[in-house]
């Protein structure tokens, strides 16, 4: 009679586990040849290295990030532009100018980090996450401009980029998880 294995205690689950990889050794042994991995196994997963798989994807993520980025900036530079010439508002474009350039350069970062097989990619991630999800509230910049209270600011922040902020803040905290875990990234990322 078979027992429940959720029953069972540790100890005992691990002893059927040792005895199951001794009949497939045994097996292995008897048809001349070694046993073959279970497929629920990651030992074979420990020598996955580069560039490919799930990695590509998010190296191929990152540089369509950074042009898309690019776009916008340049779409939004005459409005920059039109503020400029405005000595009041210097200040607050100053700062919305460079709220889209720093996720813009921890990107670039990050991508040239990814190309270099660096360990410092995975530092240049999350410092491109934190800044990417700081972005969208780069229109408090505001507050810099005399006479602007902040009722005013708050009215000038959208509430589709906060939420925009909130879905950036969720998928690439998915990715720095995948970056933290990944034996292909922890393989990888060595010099």
């Amino acid at each position: 009679m078979a027992e429940n294995p959720e029953t069972m205690v540790p100890a005992q689950l691990r002893a059927i586990r040792a005895d199951l990889a001794d009949v497939q050794g045994s097996l292995g042994e008897i048809k001349g040849g070694p046993a073959p991995e279970s497929r629920f196994s990651f030992r074979r997963n420990r020598d996955v290295s580069g560039i490919g798989g799930w990695l590509a994807l998010l190296l191929f993520m990152l540089c369509m990030n950074l042009l898309s980025s690019f776009i916008v900036l340049a779409g939004d530079s005459s409005a920059y532009e039109r503020s400029w010439a405005v000595p009041e508002t210097r200040p607050a474009v100053a700062a919305m100018v460079a709220m889209a350039l720093l996720p813009m350069a921890a990107n670039l970062w990050a991508i040239s980090a990814l190309l270099q097989k660096k360990r410092s990619f995975r530092l240049a991630f999350v410092v491109f996450w934190l800044l990417s999800v700081a972005q969208p509230f780069s229109a408090l910049a505001l507050l810099l401009v005399p006479g602007i209270s902040p009722q005013e600011a708050m009215e000038n922040l959208d509430p589709r980029d906060v939420l925009h902020a909130v879905s950036v803040a969720i998928g690439l905290g998915f990715w720095a998880l995948y970056n933290s875990q990944s034996v292909r990234v922890r393989n990888t990322m060595v010099n």
